[in-house]
């Protein structure tokens, strides 16, 4: 399902997980795009992960997420010539991260990806 809105804002998100929890139903993947090195700018990452935790999801949940090199660090390093690759992340590992303080930068997103 395609969301046009702010993951930073009380709205788009929290509406999805109300709804998600209404049919029973579970976040299998959410794909980011490169949404999170825009948030990491300035304070909107914590209110996108703050929002992201009100969905539903289980150890299968997934983050898909587009990585440009363009962000100043090489990490997962890409192979020659190339600038952008997609990453995965279990969501509720990135929770737990970020729960216990353990993401304070777009780098510590990254790097935990694969």
């Amino acid at each position: 399902m395609p969301l046009v809105g702010d993951f930073a804002g009380d709205r788009v998100l929290r509406a999805i997980g109300r709804y998600l929890r209404e049919h029973d139903a579970t976040v299998t993947a959410f794909y980011t795009s490169n949404v999170e090195q825009y948030l990491f700018q300035g304070d909107g990452w914590r209110k996108f992960f703050s929002n992201v935790a009100m969905l539903p999801v289980d150890e299968h949940s997934t983050f898909i997420r587009a990585y440009f090199s363009r962000a100043g660090f090489r990490v997962p390093p890409l192979g020659p010539g190339l600038q952008s690759t997609t990453l995965i992340d279990p969501i509720h590992g990135l929770l737990d991260a970020f729960a216990n303080g353990e993401v304070r930068s777009y780098y510590d997103v990254v790097s935990r990806s694969r």
